[in-house]
Order: structure tokens, then C-alpha cells, then sequence
């Protein structure tokens, strides 16, 4: 699939996601970034974490599975870092958890989608909740 026709794909998905799942939900802020797609958030009153319901970033620290996705990673989240820590985000519940107990959300900040920017800037793929792909180079 042509990588024009991938996008065009992916932002239809998240638009409708956007529009089905989170419309109705709490908005929130984020705590603290863990990782490129790990968070704590404060949504519906408490501290939880959570997790980016439609992107995918690279491991880091110990459950890195090699130098280039533990340098991927670390890109990611420190890409992150600064995006919920210099603007104003919202971070929306989609009602969910995934299998490890995390709120499933949707963050904005100025209107764009964080998962969506995680891809386009080429830190992330897209995710939506199925076997994750290896990060890291086959050997």
C-alpha cells in the first residue's frame, strides 16, 4: 500500500475514532509521560495510567530489545515530554482498558492528535490494540 494511501487511511480511522469513541468521554491531563505512549493522567477525578490508543512507540529502559529501539524510544518519549509540557492537552478516555489495565486515550494538543503526530514525525506506527510489531532489526 502506497504510503500516500496509508495516510490517508490512517487519518479517516482516527477521525472516525475520534468522533464514535471519545465524544461522549471526560477530558483530562496528563501527569507524567513513562513513555512514548505510556502516561499517567488525571481523568474523571483520579490519577491513572494510561495508554495511547492509536499509536505504538518503541520500547525503553530494560524492556528495550535492542540499542535501536531503546534509542527510538527515548526519541519518542522525550518528543512527547515536550509536547504535553509546553502547550496546552487534552486528553480524552475512550471508556476502555487494554490488556495490561490501562485507560485507553486519545490526546490533543492545538487540535491535533499526539498519535497521529507520533506517526507522521516517523516515532510511532499506528496501533490499533492487535500484536504489536518488533521493533528491532531481525538478526
Amino acid at each position: 500500500m502506497n504510503m500516500m494511501l496509508r495516510g490517508t487511511l490512517y487519518s479517516l480511522l482516527t477521525a472516525a475514532l475520534a468522533f464514535s469513541d471519545a465524544a461522549a468521554q471526560g477530558a483530562g491531563s496528563v501527569v507524567r509521560v513513562i513513555d512514548g505512549d505510556t502516561y499517567e493522567v488525571f481523568v474523571d477525578g483520579k490519577q491513572i495510567r494510561a495508554r495511547l490508543a492509536n499509536a505504538d512507540t518503541p520500547e525503553t529502559g530494560e524492556r528495550a530489545r535492542c540499542a535501536e529501539e531503546l534509542e527510538a524510544g527515548n526519541r519518542a518519549t522525550a518528543w512527547m515530554k515536550e509536547q504535553v509540557s509546553s502547550r496546552a492537552v487534552v486528553v480524552i478516555s475512550l471508556g476502555r482498558l487494554d490488556k495490561y489495565k490501562r485507560l485507553l486515550v486519545r490526546i490533543t494538543v492545538d487540535g491535533r492528535d499526539l498519535g497521529e503526530l507520533l506517526v507522521e514525525q516517523g516515532l510511532g506506527r499506528f496501533y490499533n490494540g492487535e500484536r504489536r510489531m518488533p521493533w528491532c532489526p531481525e538478526h
